[in-house]
C-alpha cells in the first residue's frame, strides 16, 4: 500500500487576483498536520509555490515556505510550476528545497514515482512545449523500472483539441494551459504499460479523466478563491493506492473524492 498527501498552486505570500496567497501559510500548516496525522509515506507539491514579483521577494517567500515544509514528519517532494521559474532558476529552487532542480524518480512502497520537471516557462507568444530531452528522460526512466508508476508534474497531460479551444475562449492564451505534445507524452506513458496515475495542477480546477487505462487528475489550487467569496478553496488531497484501487480523499471547499479502479 502506498499513501501520500498532495497540494498544488500554493502561491505563497500575498493576494493577487483570484489567488488568496496571504492565506497560504495557515493553509499549508493545515495540510502538514493532516499529512502527519495520517502518516502518509510522502507529501508532494505540484508547483507554483510563489506568486511571482521579483527574485528577492520570490526567494524570501520560498524560504518561508520551506521552513513550514520542515514540519513534515515524512519526505516532502516537489515539481516546478511556471511561476516558480519566472524570477528564480531551477538551481535557486533546488538550493532552498533541497531537491533536484531537474526531473528525478525513486522507488517508494512498491511503486516507482516520477517527479517530472519538463519545461514550464511561458513567454510572449511562445506555446508551452516539452523538449526532446524531457521526453527522452521520461522514456528512459519508465524503461528502467519493473514497478508500477505514478507521475507528478505541473501541467495537465490529458488535454484534447476541444480543451485547447475552450482554453482559448476562456483566457485567450491557450499556451498558458496545456502542452501541444500531450498526445505524444501520453503515448510514451501508455507504451510503457506501467503508469497508473498522473497528477498535475496549474489549471486551478478539478478534473479526472481515464485515458487508455491511465488515470489523470488535475488538482485544484490551495488558494484559488472559492466562487464569488473571499475564501480560498483550501484544497489538498490524501491518496491511497492499494489492492487495485486508487482512493483520493479530497479536502477543502468543493474538493471531490475519487475511488478509481486500476485496469
Amino acid at each position: 500500500m502506498l499513501r501520500f498527501a498532495i497540494v498544488t498552486d500554493i502561491h505563497y505570500g500575498f493576494d493577487r487576483g483570484n489567488k488568496k496567497g496571504s492565506r497560504a501559510p495557515a493553509l499549508i500548516d493545515r495540510f502538514i498536520k493532516a499529512a502527519n496525522a495520517n502518516r502518509v509515506d510522502f507529501a508532494v507539491d505540484l508547483g507554483d509555490r510563489v506568486t511571482y514579483t521579483n527574485a528577492a521577494q520570490d526567494l524570501s517567500y520560498l524560504k518561508k515556505l520551506k521552513e513550514q515544509f520542515n514540519k513534515f514528519a515524512m519526505p516532502k517532494y516537489s515539481v516546478h510550476g511556471n511561476h516558480d521559474l519566472i524570477h528564480l532558476t531551477r538551481e535557486d529552487n533546488a538550493a532552498v528545497l533541497g531537491l533536484p532542480g531537474d526531473s528525478y524518480s525513486m522507488d517508494i512502497q512498491g511503486h516507482h514515482v516520477l517527479f517530472w520537471n519538463p519545461n514550464v516557462k511561458i513567454s510572449g507568444e511562445v506555446n508551452l512545449f516539452v523538449t526532446k530531452n524531457d521526453l527522452q528522460w521520461l522514456r528512459d526512466t519508465l524503461a528502467k523500472t519493473d514497478k508500477k508508476c505514478i507521475l507528478f508534474n505541473h501541467i495537465p497531460l490529458d488535454n484534447f483539441p476541444a480543451d485547447n479551444a475552450r482554453a482559448v475562449e476562456y483566457d485567450k492564451r491557450a499556451f498558458l494551459s496545456y502542452y501541444p505534445q500531450a498526445p505524444e507524452i501520453r503515448e510514451i506513458l501508455e507504451q510503457s504499460g506501467k503508469v497508473e496515475l498522473c497528477m498535475a495542477g496549474h489549471r486551478h480546477r478539478n478534473r479526472h479523466r481515464e485515458i487508455n487505462g491511465i488515470h489523470y487528475i488535475t488538482h485544484q489550487s490551495l488558494v484559488q478563491r472559492y466562487h464569488d467569496t473571499e475564501r480560498p478553496h483550501a484544497a489538498y488531497s490524501l491518496v491511497k493506492i492499494d489492492k487495485g484501487r486508487i482512493h483520493i480523499e479530497g479536502r477543502g471547499l468543493g474538493q471531490p473524492s475519487y475511488d478509481l479502479s486500476i485496469p
